[in-house]
Order: structure tokens, then C-alpha cells, then sequence
């Protein structure tokens, strides 16, 4: 492997029309993330992401929330390439529930390797507690919710836009279950659900039953 130098810009924007950023009742946010490499060093990429989000207000304080995330790397030429620091992985508590962190995707020897491609999307049901032992704002920082996720990671590159959507579909992993979630300040969460893997593939690192996580980046 060896050493390398790797130099770049990263650019973010976001539209956030949410009435919260933990809980949002309602509203949307879309994000484009770009990370340009290759101004030094032997390390030299574009790196697109983008996340979509939708809230909808239901009765009985209920809301559904949708989500769908995307992301592509490609390299600039040929004498430049990028290491596997800079891929993306799919699978953890807080993305692709029910898969083990870096769980979904190509392995070797137990080792995630990552890909150039991935999408993800989520369907949660967020409901207060049922019997709620707190009061106030801090009984607001609790819910629970039913939830499906889904995704996919791998080299999907293609001319043909039908068979791009195609190779996007097929092999697709995903998830339910329910839990726990409990707002930390005004960024973080901490989720605790029981998850059912409904489609897995040769490689995967699964996680059914009880998984715990906490985090700031979540779908």
C-alpha cells in the first residue's frame, strides 16, 4: 500500500424547511454533499452524495417520515485513484438497521472493502410513548417507531439508464423492525430496536434482534 497524499475541497448544501432537526413533525430537507480531490498528492476523485427528506403530520401526534440517500465516487483519470478511506459503506444502527456496522457489501476475510456506489432509503412511523412516565419537554425527547430500510451497495455504472435502474434494484438489502429513540441535545439521538433482516446476501454481516446505536448521521 505505501504512503499517499490526498488534498481536496469539500462543498455542502442544505435546504432544511423542518420544523425540528431529532424530530421534525413536518417539512423537508435536501442535502448535496461534493468532495473534490486531486489539487496535490496522488489521491485524486469527485465524490457526489445527496439526501432527501419528508416529514408528514399525522393524528394522534403521529408522524412518517421518509428518506432517501445516494452517493457515487469516481475517479478524475487514470493516474490518480483513491484509497479505500474514501468509499462508502452501507449497514449499521443508525443507516442501514439490522446489518452490522460496514456489515452489507463485499468482504474479505471479515474486512468491509467498500464501494463506489450506494443508495439507502427509510419508511419510519414515529408515536409517543404509550404510557409515558414523564412530563413536559423532556417527555418530548422520547419515541417510538416502526421502521423499513433499505439500500444497496456495489459498481453500478452503466450507459444505459433502464439497466442502471435495474442493477440499483436488484440485489437490494433490507430491514424492520421497531424501537426506542431518545433525543440527545439538539443533533443526536440514541436508538435502541429490535430489527428483522428480511433480505440478505452472501457476505452480509446480519444483526438480528436487539441493536443499540447513537449518532448524529442517521436515515
Amino acid at each position: 500500500m505505501g504512503h499517499s497524499l490526498k488534498s481536496s475541497l469539500q462543498h455542502t448544501l442544505q435546504v432544511d424547511h423542518r420544523d425540528g432537526t431529532v424530530f421534525p413533525s413536518k417539512g423537508l430537507m435536501f442535502r448535496i454533499q461534493q468532495e473534490f480531490a486531486g489539487l496535490g498528492g496522488d489521491i485524486g476523485f469527485l465524490k457526489n452524495e445527496a439526501e432527501l427528506q419528508a416529514n408528514f403530520k399525522l393524528p394522534f401526534e403521529c408522524v412518517l417520515q421518509g428518506t432517501v440517500t445516494g452517493g457515487v465516487i469516481q475517479c478524475l483519470n487514470n493516474d490518480k485513484a483513491y484509497n479505500i478511506s474514501d468509499r462508502f459503506f452501507l449497514g449499521g444502527p443508525m443507516t442501514l438497521r439490522g446489518f452490522e456496522m460496514r456489515g452489507a457489501g463485499p468482504h474479505d476475510e471479515g474486512c468491509a472493502l467498500g464501494s463506489d456506489t450506494y443508495w439507502t432509503g427509510a419508511l419510519h412511523l414515529y408515536t409517543p410513548l404509550p404510557f409515558n412516565p414523564f412530563q413536559g419537554e423532556f417527555a418530548n425527547r422520547f419515541r417510538m417507531h416502526l421502521f423499513m430500510n433499505a439500500g444497496n451497495i456495489g459498481v453500478f455504472h452503466s450507459g444505459d439508464y433502464q439497466q442502471l435502474i435495474q442493477n440499483l434494484w436488484e440485489k437490494r438489502r433490507w430491514s424492520a423492525g421497531l424501537g426506542l429513540v431518545v433525543q440527545v441535545g439538539q443533533i443526536a439521538r440514541i436508538e435502541v430496536n429490535y430489527c428483522l433482516p428480511m433480505t440478505v446476501h452472501q457476505g452480509d454481516r446480519a444483526c438480528q434482534g436487539l441493536q443499540f446505536g447513537i449518532g448524529v448521521s442517521y436515515i
